[in-house]
């Protein structure tokens, strides 16, 4: 707040926010979006999708013991193959694959480290067993031990072919929201999917355990179990005159692991996806209908509650936006757009999205008409209202580039200056599919940046053995001719050679001035 008041920066122009999902950005009470909507109830607070997607799975992992144990024994796995390079070598001769571990900054990326366990389950227990020939400690001796028996059990085969399901139809959302072509009302279309499709999911742990049998009546000769190994129960002697605890006895072990396992950790996702995306369905739903028919714009179990007539959603909008429009002409812009709409002028209204109705008013010249809806508050502005936050991955390359060029221009006020500030440079993550020595490849996002600069575009990838080139042609596009620049000068340290060839201060300030 201090710095908006220091810049002359109005707070009630302020039509959208948008942070990663940390307490101090995101709290409730007193987070800086609760602060803002207190000044300003029309800033908007859309929370990063990705990150919202992310903690859902999280809390998931916490529902059960089980599944805390199968993820941790997973990075147990890796971490054992992993230390040692024999022992790596072991693994990729025998299965043809290589292990990953889990992660923990995109967690639906955890299907990368349970597909080599679908894929190939024999071939790891065999790599695990010829472990033992090695000279081994004992600690990872007891390791390979419990992982072999872990691998055997039915509860393995259950879980993995669980959360390969599960994480499959996460993972697809989650890419997905890393598109720029996703939109508010996208997204909310694909959380309703996802949240359809782990509903019905829960409903079918009888194909479930079904195809856990197949699986292990195919592995037997291997020592896979087909059963459930029974816990004993813990039993307490209850005091004189205290209330019995009613313990519920399920039939047998896979119902007992249906209800307090498979449902538990399903229950939990669901409810976490509902809850995280309340803010962005809140403010999906004060503008969408706009463009979505009442079919499209609500869910099945929405429908059966009685909603808000379209009278009353054209006075809401009209309260939101009091300070940009004039309610009496919004709502006869809207009515009209109603008529039009159903006589399909925009096109079918089942595939009328925000940005097709926002371009069709323009193709037709209807601008003048509907001057309220086409504003940049009512519904050009928030349909580009961003669903994920990047400024994570562009503020690792801040410290990068800034000393770079530090030490390449020779001036030290340049290390004050804030590259993803600057007008010319838009910094976002890419994708990269990387090939390794083994012909294998994974797709996985890095730091990646798109440069425009004077309608010169460059795409490089901030990895070790790419850093100098994308910063020699940062320094290209910035001062044109970087021959005076040594290899030493671009990896932070400034050759002596040329430095009566280094630019004088006045080009950075031309640069700072730019800004």
């Amino acid at each position: 707040m201090d710095v908006l008041d220091q810049n002359d920066i109005d707070l009630k122009n302020c039509r959208g926010q948008g942070y990663d999902n940390g307490a101090n950005m995101s709290g409730v009470y007193k987070g800086v979006q609760t602060i803002i909507l207190q000044r300003n109830p029309q800033a908007f607070y859309m929370p990063c999708s990705a990150h919202n997607l992310n903690l859902a799975g999280v809390h998931s992992l916490e529902s059960s013991v089980e599944m805390k144990n199968y993820f941790g024994r997973i990075q147990l796995l890796y971490n054992l193959f992993s230390g040692s390079p024999i022992r790596w070598k072991i693994l990729t001769e025998t299965t043809g694959l290589s292990l990953h571990q889990t992660s923990q900054t995109r967690w639906s990326a955890r299907i990368e480290a349970v597909k080599p366990l679908v894929k190939r389950p024999r071939e790891i227990l065999l790599s695990l067993q010829k472990l033992r020939d090695l000279d081994l400690t004992a600690d990872l001796l007891n390791d390979v031990k419990s992982l072999e028996k872990w691998i055997q059990s039915f509860e393995f085969i259950i879980m993995t072919t669980f959360w390969f399901k599960a994480l499959q139809a996460i993972n697809y959302v989650s890419v997905s929201f890393q598109s720029e072509n996703i939109t508010l009302d996208d997204e909310m279309k694909l959380m309703r999917i996802l949240i359809e499709d782990l509903t019905r999911f829960r409903s079918s742990w009888p194909e479930l355990i079904n195809e856990a049998h197949l699986v292990a009546s195919s592995l037997a000769s291997y020592g896979f179990q087909s059963k459930l190994v029974q816990k004993r129960i813990r039993k307490r002697k209850n005091l004189y005159e205290e209330a019995r605890n009613e313990v519920h006895f399920y039939e047998n072990d896979e119902k007992q692991f249906e209800v307090n396992v498979f449902n538990t950790a399903l229950d939990t996702l669901i409810q976490q996806i509902k809850d995280r995306f309340q803010a962005a369905e809140k403010t999906t739903n004060s503008f969408s209908f706009l463009w979505l028919s009442e079919s499209n714009n609500r869910s099945s179990k929405e429908k059966e509650i009685e909603q808000p007539s379209l009278e009353e959603k054209y006075k809401t909008l009209a309260q939101i936006d009091v300070n940009d429009v004039d309610e009496d002409k919004l709502i006869l812009e809207v009515r009209h757009l109603e008529t039009l709409k159903r006589a399909n002028l925009f096109g079918p209204k089942e595939y009328l999205t925000s940005m097709k109705l926002l371009n069709g008013i323009y193709q037709k010249g209807l601008e003048s008409i509907f001057e309220s809806i086409e504003s940049s508050n009512s519904n050009g502005f928030r349909a580009t209202y961003p669903i994920v936050n990047s400024s994570d991955m562009s503020d690792q390359l801040d410290g990068l580039l800034s000393t770079t060029i530090n030490n390449a221009f020779n001036d030290s006020h340049v290390s004050k200056l804030n590259l993803t500030e600057m007008p010319v440079c838009l910094f976002i993550p890419i994708w990269k599919v990387p090939n390794y020595p083994d012909g294998s490849s994974r797709k996985q996002l890095v730091p990646g940046h798109k440069i425009y600069i004077d309608h010169v575009k460059f795409s490089k990838c901030n990895k070790s053995h790419g850093t100098n080139r994308f910063v020699n042609d940062l320094l290209v596009a910035l001062v044109g001719d970087t021959s005076y620049l040594s290899s030493v000068c671009l990896s932070g340290k400034q050759s002596n050679a040329h430095s009566d060839k280094v630019p004088k201060p006045k080009i950075c300030q031309d640069l700072v001035d730019g800004v």
